[in-house]
């Protein structure tokens, strides 16, 4: 066996197999046993149906993904019917939705999926990730355009920034949910449970769109300009980061 660990990612009902599989494997003699493990999870059903493979009621991934990105594409259409990468966007809008609808919750809750939901811009889904990244990266690029504008000193845009510009409770709970980032990884890996990592970068999310609303950011004076554009890049790369490691897209 070349493997560190042997997860069998399988539903919640099989646990009695697997325990009995893995005393079997150490009664006879296979070290390699003590590495395996059960990630157990809960049921899923689809649109309020329940799936049964033994009664032919399935419903299979192609076509849930095929349906996601279809809608996606309906929804980049209207609101942004102009760009040039439309297919594109609206794969990862379509597969992300798909793939953050499953690992927000804990693995172990029985979830009713609803594709309509998990597709909406607002509240906890990937459309709604995808966008806030993509207003970070917005700001990022205005803010550039306005320090090239007005000739910002370099010598100040490379001293320390100062903290008083991010104290507003807004960004002060931004910063400390961005400090979280890698212990909710290793805290995520070692459980098996990737809602952990999910929840952080919600709240990533939802403290940065706190802070876009309650403070402007392209303010005037360049000191608070640079440390507000510091905390949008910061934010701007733990939801890249953190949504490429649950596989998901993050267009532009």
């Amino acid at each position: 066996m070349g493997a560190d660990k042997l997860l069998y990612v399988v539903g919640a009902e099989q646990q009695l197999h697997f325990r009995q599989v893995y005393a079997v494997l150490r009664k006879m003699g296979y070290a390699w046993a003590e590495d395996c493990e059960h990630v157990a999870f809960g049921l899923m059903t689809f649109n309020g149906k329940k799936m049964s493979t033994r009664r032919g009621k399935v419903v299979f991934l192609d076509e849930v993904l095929n349906e996601a990105v279809g809608k996606a594409m309906a929804i980049v259409e209207e609101k942004n019917p102009q760009s040039p990468d439309k297919e594109s966007i609206a794969e990862a809008i379509g597969v992300g939705a798909i793939v953050f609808g499953d690992v927000k919750n804990s693995r172990m809750l029985s979830v009713d999926f609803q594709l309509d939901e998990a597709l909406r811009f607002e509240g906890e889904t990937a459309p709604y990730m995808q966008y806030t990244y993509a207003r970070t990266l917005r700001l990022l690029e205005k803010g550039q355009e306005i320090a090239t504008g007005a000739q910002d000193d370099a010598a100040a845009a490379a001293a320390p920034l100062p903290g008083l510009h991010l104290s507003g409770p807004e960004a002060w709970a931004c910063v400390k949910t961005l400090s979280q980032f890698e212990e909710t990884v290793a805290a995520a890996v070692q459980h098996n449970e990737p809602s952990l990592f999910v929840r952080m970068l919600l709240e990533v999310a939802k403290q940065f769109n706190r802070f876009y609303h309650h403070e402007p950011i392209l303010v005037d004076d360049p000191e608070a300009r640079r440390a507000k554009l510091a905390l949008t890049s910061a934010v701007s790369s733990v939801l890249r980061q953190g949504l490429h490691i649950i596989g998901i897209q993050t267009p532009a």
